[in-house]
Order: C-alpha cells, then structure tokens, then sequence
C-alpha cells in the first residue's frame, strides 16, 4: 500500500515540475543606493528577499538594503507578533519622506503602514496552486560492505501556503537490505494542516500512515485534531508547542487482529534558518503519544534533519529518527527503532 503512495506522490513531484509556467516580472525593488530591479518576489525569510528576474535568475537582496518595494501582486506578510497582512505593496517612497523604515500595504480595509523592522516573513498568495507550494526530495543511500548492509532512504516535504492556513506533508521511506536476513521498511506519510488564530496561535487537523517492521507494524493510522502556540517567530527561528486528541487504528505483524486506541498528544518544533550563502536549515521535531485507552502505554517519536546548500538548490543533509513504543503492536516488534542517514536533495 505504501508502494502506491510513495509512485503517486512522485508523479505529483513530476507534474509539479513539468507545469511550471513563466513568471509575470512585475514587482519592483528599490534599493538603498537607488538601483532598481524588476522580478517577481517569492518570498522573503531569514532576513533575504528572494526575487526571480527575468535575465539575472533568481537573486537573494538583503532586507535592510532594500528601499522600497513595490508589488501589484496580493503579498502575505507576517510580523513578529504574530500578526498577518494580505495585500499589495505601494508606491516608492520618496527619499525625503521620514517614514523611510515603514512600508504601504494596500489591504481589503484600507492602506496600512506597518514597520518594515517587524517583518518576519513574506508569501505571495496570488498564482496558481504550484506558486503557492514549496516542494523539496531527498534521496539516500549508505552501504557497509563488511557486514552486506544497504540503506536506502527517500525523503519528500512539501508546504502549501494560504493567507488563512498552511498545509505541511511529508513523507519518508527507508529500505533496508543484508545477505542472508529478510529485508526490512519503515514508511511513514504525515500531514498537518493549520489554520491560523489570533495572537500567534493556531488549530491544526493531523494525519498520518506508518509502515514498520522493526516495531512491529503492519499499518497503524492516525487522525486527529489539536491546539497550538508560537512563542517565538522570527527571521531565523520558529518555536510551536501544541496538545491534542487522536485516533490510532493499528494492524499488527502476523495473525494479530487491529486495535484502535485514543491518544493524547504533546508536540515540540524548533525550526532555524540562515538563506545567506550556503545556506542553512535545521528542523526538530518530537511528538508523545500518551494513550488514554491502554494503561501504561507511551509512544514517541523524534526527527532532527539538518540540511547545507551546496549550489542553488542543491542539499546536502544529515537525518536521525528515533521511534519509542513502550507496548509494541507486536510480539515481534521491538520498543524502540532509530538511524541516522545521510542525504541529497533538490528544492523545488
């Protein structure tokens, strides 16, 4: 079943690639010695503006060297207190006007001047799906000729911007080989959608499908619904606790029949970010699944990606798991599987 997902998600990936449209190079950026560049701006994070142009490709300007800029396209622009503006961009301010650190956003309400120092992060929210979405896919392959073991690992993440929520998924896939000894899977398919509250808080809608020999199961499911916080939202840092209920459907290894339990759940996520070059990236994640059902029973799980561009968009990365079940699914599944793997990928 995971096999279906995994050739349904890369002809995704392939159809995202190939429908990919010329940009309309219309916004402006105007930079504090005066220069003007005509692009299109695809965001802004970790204190760069990235802008694609139409003769120079894409290039990344520094926030506090820009001026001014001007876009007739809807823009998403989040602020350090966790506020959230969509709108467009005015005209160029003049060089005498003592504003010079705000910037105009023309928004449904009005025109709005906010802080230019405030902002955190910017999204175009105009465009077709495909301008709204990020996608990045990393492969894996280690091999120790003394012992015959290879691991083979995919790794898919794509994030789905709108002025109201953002959509995450991810999917990682690993396959294990040695002479002599079954082969061995781990697959796991995680979506989380969160729908944006005031005062930096959030509601989020979570799900997700996970294949594992080494604990024990076949298939388990979750579906489930939570409540969250973001304490610390930066340019190059973002902090998110949340608490939730879910349902786990679970089929085990062997002759055993599936069980569904209620969990509570506790996550943690510490994302930091540098864009200068090379870039940076490092993304923490842990979850703990109490349940509610079963005594005595605790699972947990733990990602920790680390990722270093070489050239444009081109990573390199280093990834550890860890998974924990202090009652497995299974006989013949252990309590706790983990690995550490390394990593290509391409950002799209």
């Amino acid at each position: 079943m995971m096999s279906h997902i995994v050739y349904l998600i890369l002809c995704i990936c392939l159809t995202c690639i190939t429908t990919m449209v010329q940009a309309q190079y219309t916004d402006v950026i105007v930079l504090e010695n005066g220069d003007r560049i005509t692009g299109e701006v695809k965001g802004l994070m970790s204190g760069q503006l990235e802008l694609k142009t139409e003769y120079m490709g894409t290039v990344y300007i520094n926030w506090e060297d820009i001026y001014d800029l001007v876009s007739n396209e809807g823009l998403q622009i989040e602020f350090q207190d966790g506020e959230r503006l969509v709108g467009s961009l005015d005209k160029p301010k003049t060089k005498d006007d003592d504003n010079a650190e705000m910037i105009i956003v023309n928004t449904d309400e009005g025109q709005i001047e906010v802080d230019a120092g405030n902002v955190v992060r910017m999204y175009p929210v105009g465009g077709d799906f495909w301008d709204r979405m990020d996608l990045s896919i990393s492969l894996g392959f280690n091999f120790d000729k003394n012992s015959s073991v290879g691991k083979y690992n995919l790794l898919i993440d794509s994030i789905y911007r709108d002025p109201k929520f953002i959509s995450l998924a991810r999917l990682s896939s690993e396959l294990t080989t040695q002479n002599e000894t079954d082969n061995t899977t781990r697959n796991v398919l995680g979506v989380n959608h969160m729908v944006y509250l005031q005062h930096k808080r959030y509601r989020n809608y979570f799900g997700s499908m996970e294949q594992n020999d080494q604990l024990g199961v076949d298939l388990r499911t979750i579906l489930g619904i939570g409540y969250g916080w973001v304490p610390v939202s930066t340019g190059r840092n973002w902090f998110t606790w949340g608490v939730g209920l879910a349902v786990n459907l679970e089929k085990p290894f062997g002759q055993g029949e599936s069980d569904a339990n209620l969990e509570a759940v506790g996550t943690l996520r510490y994302e930091y970010y540098k864009h200068t070059i090379p870039e940076r990236t490092l993304d923490i994640r842990l979850s703990v699944y109490p349940s509610l059902t079963q005594s005595n029973r605790v699972r947990a799980d733990l990602t920790a990606d680390a990722g270093w561009e070489i050239i444009k968009d081109f990573y390199v990365g280093l990834s550890l798991y860890s998974s924990y079940d202090s009652q497995p699914a299974s006989l013949l599944g252990s309590e706790h599987d983990y690995g550490v793997r390394t990593t290509v990928g391409l950002k799209f």
